[in-house]
C-alpha cells in the first residue's frame, strides 16, 4: 500500500446526551437512549462511505467516550485513545505530531467547531456541528503548522447519513 501524502483528521461530535441537571456532573453525562442510536447509524453511515481511521482519540467525558466507543466497535477506528488534550481548556494541538495518516477526534462543541476554524483559519462561527455531526480535515504531511494550509473536505450534518 502506497504511503499517504495526507494527514486526514475527522471530527465527529458527540451523540444526544443527558439533559443539563444539578443532580448530573457535565462530565458524567451519557448518551440517552436515542444518542446512541443515532450515533450507531451515523457511524455505520461514514465506515459504508469509507471512512476509517488509523486511530480514535476523545476527549473523557462518558457521553464522548460512548460516541468514541460506538465507532471502534463499528470498525470506524482501529484503536481508541482517551486524551486530557480534547478536555476544556485543553490543547488539541498537542497530539498532532503524533497523529498518523488517518485520525477520529470526538468530543464537543464549541471546541471542535474551534478546532476546524481555526485549521482552516475561518471566523469562528462559521462552522458548527450538531451532535452526531462529522467533519473531514486535511493538510499536507510536509507542513510544519497545518493552520491555513487545512482543507475542508466535507462537513455533514447527521439527517443526512440516515
Amino acid at each position: 500500500m502506497k504511503a499517504s501524502k495526507w494527514i486526514d483528521l475527522y471530527i465527529l461530535r458527540h451523540g444526544i446526551a443527558q439533559e443539563r441537571s444539578l443532580e448530573i456532573t457535565d462530565s458524567i453525562r451519557s448518551l440517552t437512549n436515542e444518542g446512541h442510536l443515532k450515533a450507531t447509524r451515523v457511524v455505520r453511515k461514514l465506515k459504508a462511505l469509507g471512512f476509517q481511521a488509523d486511530q480514535i482519540f476523545t476527549r473523557p467525558y462518558t457521553r464522548a467516550l460512548e460516541t468514541a466507543e460506538i465507532a471502534l466497535k463499528q470498525g470506524l477506528g482501529k484503536k481508541l485513545k482517551i486524551t486530557k488534550s480534547l478536555e476544556p481548556l485543553g490543547d488539541p494541538f498537542s497530539i498532532f505530531e503524533i497523529l498518523s495518516n488517518r485520525n477520529l477526534f470526538v468530543g464537543h462543541e464549541p471546541a471542535l467547531s474551534y478546532l476546524i476554524t481555526t485549521l482552516i483559519q475561518s471566523q469562528s462561527n462559521a462552522i458548527f456541528l450538531k451532535k452526531a455531526g462529522f467533519a473531514h480535515l486535511r493538510w499536507h504531511k510536509d507542513s510544519i503548522n497545518p493552520v491555513g494550509s487545512t482543507q475542508l473536505i466535507c462537513l455533514i450534518k447527521p439527517s443526512l447519513l440516515k
